[in-house]
């Protein structure tokens, strides 16, 4: 037996796979990974967040915390910008922009999260949450076509469905983020910040409303 010594402690990315079944088969992603292997003293430690992970979380909370807010915002608070009305209204213009600018980069974050995820789908409370929030997000454009005239039947109604679901789904996303965040192990650190960060926009958001701005 040939026995390696090491002068210094050597991290070495190291590959693994197990598996129980006596048949050639593909191991689930439960079953392999890498490990950063110690020669030197038999440390084991993981190598982090994947790259699918990186951006499942930076595009849903781009999404979610940052581009959607701003659409809100724009349909709350712009419509005293001109042009005022029609389909060329300042406000309605980047209210629509940022909505689907805001579902592409959920569609990012939609995949990765497919892709990242080796046997049960949806078996945990965030992915449900997450999948409740996508489907609630890709209704809203599809409503917006059907959006009665105004003065017309249903109006007052589709007004508060609309609006009452675009906001509800800006407020579930906060535990379903920080449910993400803890399932990554980010640490407390990160969730802090994220909550800190909400919290100013909800603040922004209801003196901008009081103010009447």
């Amino acid at each position: 037996m040939t026995r390696t010594r090491f002068a210094s402690p050597i991290n070495c990315c190291t590959s693994f796979a197990v598996g129980t079944s006596n048949t050639f088969s593909a191991h689930t992603k439960s079953e392999r990974g890498m490990l950063y292997v110690n020669f030197a003293t038999g440390d084991l430690a993981e190598p982090g967040l994947t790259v699918l992970q990186v951006l499942h979380a930076v595009s849903m909370v781009l999404a979610w915390a940052v581009i959607l807010p701003a659409g809100v915002w724009a349909a709350m608070f712009g419509r005293r910008k001109e042009p005022r009305g029609g389909p060329h209204a300042w406000w309605f213009v980047r209210h629509r922009a940022l909505n689907y600018a805001a579902l592409v980069v959920m569609a990012c974050g939609a995949v990765s999260s497919y892709n990242m995820v080796d046997g049960v789908h949806l078996a945990t409370t965030h992915s449900w949450l997450g999948l409740a929030l996508l489907i609630v997000a890709l209704l809203q454009p599809m409503a917006a076509t059907c959006r009665p005239g105004k003065g017309e039947r249903f109006r007052v109604a589709w007004e508060w469905i609309h609006k009452g679901s675009g906001r509800l789904s800006c407020l579930v996303c906060v535990p379903t983020v920080i449910l993400g965040m803890t399932q990554m192990e980010l640490g407390v650190g990160w969730v802090i910040a994220y909550a800190l960060f909400t919290a100013a926009t909800v603040g922004v958001t209801a003196a901008w409303y009081v103010c009447g701005c």
